[in-house]
């Protein structure tokens, strides 16, 4: 379609624009984030595919094919990779494995997702009108396209801007922490998703008391399925981390400052359907946006003085200023009460 033409050429444009930077301004890899940087430059083609598909699937309402493979099979295959090498093999990998890994898993889950999503679509008759809404897809579906790329991907995000701060063992550590926790947000993701087309239906039959009770249902069946994910993985955070190698476990401090950061964004993820689906996708914009400015700032502050805690500390605070945002313009822009539990009538 021209939409996947258009976000494949485009996010290739940049990556090779990113890469080309580094060649030039380092041919040499003299510096230790020439690599990694170049490797986050390659799989932006690879991440606007995954999410444009999973966009395509929650349009048709095939919520577990738009959760499922980038909120739960790539850290769990990555997880689940490492351990047989571990086990099987007594591999211990370096950061640069690692990292080839997480790029080589991307493109087979992209591929495979293209694949079932093709045959999927084709079962379906959809015409071909030939049609292209150009500035409606810019206006609309490219501002939300990349407010969830930065949803999706911000784990990525923060481990980018830590490897400025972090020497390569302790990125690695961090890296492996973080994956460790994005398993947390796969329910919440489903859950959004799900009640995204009530959202809809009630933002336009402006039933504001029946969107704001559907809004806090939706929160609070997130929140206690993230809550159960977020205490196993601090029970078993050493057992969980060692899979990664024996220095892995050092990142278990880290690890309990992170669960707080993942705990409140998988709460707060019903809230991104609630301005994506009622016209207020540019306020989501400028929230991704916000908070990715605030993810450089506060990692510069907090990972040189703290390490690994700080970098978790940063996650932490850009948690919450997202979560915050969201919640205050949700409450602002469709003028209704989130208050949870809510409050009984008079």
């Amino acid at each position: 379609s021209w939409s996947r033409r258009m976000v494949l050429a485009s996010s290739f444009v940049c990556g090779l624009l990113a890469t080309t930077i580094i060649l030039i301004t380092d041919p040499d890899f003299s510096s230790p984030y020439s690599l990694p940087i170049i490797a986050a430059a390659l799989s932006i083609p690879f991440a606007s595919l995954i999410i444009l598909n999973s966009q395509i699937a929650r349009s048709l309402n095939w919520i577990l094919f738009a959760s499922l493979t980038n909120t739960f099979l790539r850290p769990v295959f990555l997880l689940v990779v490492l351990a047989v090498l571990l086990i099987a093999f007594n591999f211990s990998p370096d950061a640069l494995f690692v990292l080839s890994l997480q790029l080589g898993l991307l493109g087979l889950l992209i591929v495979g997702q293209s694949v079932f999503l093709r045959k999927k679509l084709s079962t379906l008759g959809l015409p071909r009108t030939g049609v292209v809404e150009k500035s409606l897809w810019l206006n609309t579906s490219l501002v939300l396209l990349v407010s969830d790329l930065y949803f999706a991907f911000h784990i990525d995000i923060h481990v980018l801007v830590s490897g400025f701060f972090l020497s390569a063992a302790d990125l690695a550590i961090f890296n492996a922490v973080l994956r460790t926790l994005s398993i947390v947000g796969f329910a919440s993701t489903a859950v959004g998703i799900a009640f995204a087309p009530q959202v809809a239906q009630l933002f336009a039959s402006r039933d504001k008391q029946k969107l704001a009770a559907v809004a806090r249902r939706a929160l609070t069946i997130t929140f206690w399925p993230a809550l159960l994910f977020v205490l196993l993985q601090v029970i078993f955070a050493e057992p969980i981390l060692s899979l990664f190698g024996p220095l892995y476990v050092e990142g278990r401090p880290a690890l309990l400052v992170g669960a707080a950061a993942q705990l409140a964004v998988a709460f707060a993820t019903p809230l991104v359907p609630m301005l994506g689906m009622t016209g207020n996708h540019r306020k989501l914009f400028w929230i991704s946006l916000g908070t990715a400015i605030l993810t450089i700032v506060s990692h510069a502050l907090l990972t040189p003085r703290f390490g690994m805690v700080g970098s978790a500390a940063a996650l932490l605070l850009a948690s919450v200023f997202w979560c915050s945002l969201l919640y205050y313009w949700v409450c602002r822009s469709l003028q209704i009460n989130l208050v949870w539990p809510a409050r009984a009538p008079a």
